[in-house]
């Protein structure tokens, strides 16, 4: 039986945790348990309604089957920490029912790169957009 909690979609939170922040990654599964390194808290993001779109469509490859992650984040402001296109990141988003998916892994992390969203009409929003891409060899993870 499929309830109302289980058919909610859509993301309505988002975090990013720079890899190197991460003391321990461990997976179990189809799940992962995230320690972060000493007072570490990863950066939330001010996202507007709606403004999480992410994927994970799996192709072949030579090495077998990858994970393709495509992540676009519509943020109210754009934050101006230190994205450089050579650091490392995960994406840490969350579920109306509370599931949270784990996009990247240390060893498969997400490249960031950061812009503005301008609206074509006066009486549009504008503010930041993250794209966030990247290639893994398993499906998202769950965090425990």
């Amino acid at each position: 039986m499929i309830t109302t909690k289980d058919r909610m979609g859509g993301f309505i939170s988002a975090k990013i945790v720079e890899v190197k922040q991460i003391e321990s990654f461990l997976v179990s599964g189809g799940n992962v348990s995230l320690v972060y390194k000493d007072a570490y808290i990863p950066t939330s993001l001010d996202i507007i309604k709606n403004g999480v779109d992410a994927s994970a469509p799996s192709s072949s490859s030579k090495s077998g089957e990858i994970f393709n992650v495509d992540i676009t984040i519509e943020i109210k402001e754009l934050v101006f920490l230190s994205f450089r296109s050579f650091n490392k990141y995960l994406a840490i988003l969350e579920l109306p029912n509370g599931e949270i998916h784990v996009f990247g892994t240390p060893k498969f992390p997400l490249m960031v790169y950061p812009g503005h969203n301008y609206s074509k009409a006066p009486s549009g929003r504008h503010g930041g957009i993250l794209k966030m891409t990247g290639k893994q060899p398993h499906n998202v993870l769950i965090m425990q």
